[in-house]
Parts: structure tokens; C-alpha cells; sequence
């Protein structure tokens, strides 16, 4: 093995560039002696752990335990620990595992800390977590000075409350109500937390799924979290109007902030409903969709609570979008059309010059055997391509999935459309199945 004459800072400004290549930082880490400290570095900042019968070749528990063995200076590298345990078809490992306890300890340099976890539709067993002592052992490392960031899946929202202080970033995927007293005896208060960035999804799986009520309460008031200084939030919630209330409140507390905003509709839920179904909730947080049962009615405007206008420091936009003309399982009709709550949010959004310089719109289109409708896509390019509404826009992708029988006539009108932005990058990209076609 030979030695690197270059300074070191040189030979890691180099292997920077291959962060992301674990085979060629691997290949370097064997050439040369001096390289062999920095391809570490970087080939285990980030550690992902998986079951014993995790199919994808990820290390488990068992030899992660044995590689901090056998090189335990490794562990000042590790500044990101992932944990996948959530495929309720498969056998629990987490609340079983015994080798957790002892790598954590080792992890005095971690930075972020995920968690996905779930044994059951309805959440984790984290009562069997607390008992077996590895729940305190999550919290013990959740306070370390070097914790910015928190993803969890399936989380009880009582241990929100032992986030440390310092964190940055916190994402929930769908919370759970559990309370048991092995959890309660962990809980503690926390200081003030200044969150930068909040990502939070919230799905009905049973009675002890959070609500968007539960999780508002949480962490939008509790008096621990402060999100007035939010810069990048990502919402995805079940429900109707009072979730879109909720999100209106949580805008207005950080609209002075924020300066990234991503919203998902929940398409996982609007699977198994019928529009008797949907008539009762009428929206979908992220985007409200109008669910009626003639597909004539599209041109109707749902009520939108949130005054998208006070966005002014807003830079990115993220929304996601369903057109739907499909029958259910038992034959009833389901029309979903988020297009008049898009272009009328995008009036709101726009009336007095936006501040946005890059907007990704994703579009999914189900229509059984019927004629797509694009006529909305006029208006939504009339909107963006008017310099007073949008003047500071600079990147537009849009993201079509569609059927074979709609794809060539979106081509044609998505590359019309596309030609007359003056942006300094536009995309339309439609995808089929698995083949993704680009058109600028």
C-alpha cells in the first residue's frame, strides 16, 4: 500500500468527491495508506440497520455489534444511524434485540437518529422496547450535544417531549397515541425547542393512530416546540377542514420563515373509498380535493381556509396532485379533481408577486378507460408564465404518472406548454410503469 505526497486537506477535498461511491472509496481506502482515514470517514458517516432477514444485504444489529468490536474507533465517524424495522409481514426484531444496547454507547458523535418502526398496521411495540431497555438507551443518545435531527415512524407522540433542546429537525411519519407505563416513566418536559424544519404524516390505520388534532397539540402547542422559525415544512394529514384549520394556524406561526413547502395528498387512504364516502370529507390534506359524483361538476371551487398570500418568504414549492375517474371495488364511482383547488391556490398564492423561484408540481392521473382531461394544464401555465404573478420563478418541473393511453397526447401538450416558459430549467417528465420520459 503506498502513500499519498499531496497535504492531507488536498487528499480529502479529493475523495469528497466520491462520498456518494462506496465501491470507489473502497477501491481508494486499499491503494493507499493516507487515504485510509478519510474513505472511513465517509464510508461510515451514515449506518443503516435492517433485520437478520432483510433481503437487501444491509448490516443487522449482530454485525454491527461485531464490527464496533473489532474496530471500535470507527464509531467517531458514525453521524447518522438508521433503523428499518417496519414491515408488519415480516418477523419483529427490534423489541427482540439485544445487540442495540450495546452499539449505542458508542455513538457519542451522532447527528441524526431514524427510527422505522412497525409490527403492525397500527404501530410498534415500544412497550416491549421500553421493558427490554432499549427505549432508554434511544433517549440517552436523542440528548447527545451532537443531535440535530429526528425521523421516527410510529412514534408515541408522549415521548416527543424528551426531543433535546438543541434539535433542528424533526419528522413524524405516522404517530401513534399509545401511552403505557413503560413509556410514561420515560417521558420528561423539554426546554424550548427551535425547530427548522418539520415533516409530519399522518394516516388513519386504527384507534391509536394520531390525529392531526394529536399531533397539533403536540407540537404545534405545546409550549416546548416553537415553530415560528420554521424553514422547511412537509405535511401530509388525513381529513377534512378542520385539519386544513390546523395547517392554516401552523402556516401563519412560521409564514414570515418559511422558505419551503411541500405538500402530499394521502393516496394510500383515498384507495378503499367509495364517493359516499368521500362526500361526508369533501378534502384530503395536502391538496383538498373535490369528490363528487358527476364529473361535470370539475369546475367547482372547494372553500380553501389558508390565505396562501402571506407565504413571502416562501422559495420552493413541492404539491402533489390526483385526478381521479375510477370505480371501487364494489362498483361506486370515485371523481376526484384537485385542479380548481390548485389554480385557485395558485391565484391566492400569486396575487400580489410571489417569491418563489421553484415549484415541482407531481400529477397523478387514474382514469378507467376515459378520456383524460388536460385543459386545466392551460390555465396552470397562463398562471406561472405571467411575470407580475411570479417573477422571481426560475425552475418548474412537473411530474405526470399516467396511463399508456394518455402518455403521447401529454408528451405533445406538456412540451407546448413547456416551450413557452422563459425559465432557466423546465421539465415535464411523464412516466409509465417503470420507463420515465423526459421532455423539455
Amino acid at each position: 500500500m503506498s502513500s499519498s505526497h499531496l497535504p492531507q486537506e488536498i487528499d480529502e477535498e479529493i475523495l469528497g468527491y466520491l462520498r456518494d461511491d462506496k465501491d470507489a472509496l473502497q477501491a481508494c481506502s486499499l491503494s493507499c495508506r493516507t487515504f485510509l482515514a478519510t474513505c472511513q470517514k465517509y464510508l461510515f458517516s451514515k449506518i443503516v440497520l435492517s433485520p437478520p432477514t432483510d433481503k437487501n444485504k444491509r448490516p443487522n444489529g449482530l454485525q454491527f455489534q461485531r464490527l464496533l468490536t473489532a474496530s471500535p474507533h470507527l464509531s467517531k465517524y458514525i453521524h447518522h444511524l438508521e433503523i428499518i424495522d417496519h414491515k408488519p409481514e415480516e418477523k419483529e426484531w427490534l423489541s427482540q434485540d439485544a445487540t442495540l444496547i450495546f452499539c449505542l454507547p458508542f455513538l457519542r458523535w451522532l447527528k441524526a437518529l431514524v427510527i422505522l418502526y412497525r409490527t403492525t398496521r397500527q404501530g410498534g411495540n415500544w412497550e416491549g422496547i421500553a421493558r427490554g431497555g432499549l427505549l432508554a438507551s434511544f433517549l440517552d443518545v436523542m440528548q447527545l450535544p451532537s443531535m440535530t435531527y429526528l425521523h421516527f415512524e410510529h412514534l408515541p407522540l408522549p415521548l416527543i417531549k424528551h426531543c433535546p433542546s438543541h434539535l433542528k429537525h424533526l419528522a413524524l411519519e405516522e404517530p401513534t397515541t399509545d401511552v403505557t407505563t413503560g413509556l410514561n416513566e420515560l417521558v420528561q418536559r423539554v426546554k424550548t425547542i427551535q425547530l427548522e424544519s418539520l415533516r409530519i404524516r399522518t394516516i388513519d390505520r386504527g384507534p391509536t393512530t394520531a390525529t392531526s388534532s394529536d399531533w397539533f397539540t403536540q407540537v404545534v402547542e405545546n409550549t416546548g416546540f416553537d415553530v415560528t422559525k420554521l424553514k422547511r415544512l412537509h405535511a401530509e394529514v388525513d381529513g377534512g377542514m378542520e385539519e386544513l384549520a390546523e395547517i392554516w394556524t401552523l402556516l401563519k406561526l412560521c409564514a414570515g420563515t418559511l422558505l419551503e413547502l411541500t405538500f402530499s395528498p394521502c393516496t394510500e387512504s383515498m384507495s378503499s373509498m367509495s364517493a359516499d364516502d368521500w362526500g361526508c370529507i369533501g378534502f384530503v390534506f395536502i391538496s383538498p380535493f373535490l369528490v363528487v359524483d358527476d364529473p361535470n361538476v370539475f369546475d367547482i371551487v372547494p372553500i380553501d381556509p389558508i390565505d396562501w398570500s402571506i407565504l413571502r418568504a416562501l422559495r420552493i414549492f413541492n404539491v402533489q396532485l390526483d385526478v381521479l375517474n375510477a370505480s371501487d371495488d364494489s362498483g361506486d364511482n370515485i371523481f376526484l379533481n384537485a385542479f380548481p383547488w390548485f389554480i385557485g391556490m395558485l391565484q391566492k398564492l400569486s396575487s400580489s408577486g410571489s417569491t418563489i423561484e421553484e415549484f415541482a408540481v407531481e400529477v397523478h392521473y387514474t382514469f378507467d378507460g376515459m378520456d383524460i382531461d388536460l385543459s386545466p394544464w392551460t390555465e396552470v401555465m397562463d398562471l406561472f408564465s405571467d411575470q407580475k404573478r411570479f417573477p422571481a420563478l426560475r425552475i418548474l418541473y412537473i411530474h405526470i404518472y399516467a396511463a399508456e393511453k394518455e402518455i403521447h397526447e401529454i408528451m405533445r401538450q406538456g412540451e407546448e406548454h413547456v416551450n413557452r416558459l422563459d425559465l432557466a430549467r423546465s421539465a415535464v417528465i411523464c412516466q409509465l410503469s417503470n420507463t420515465t420520459i423526459w421532455m423539455y
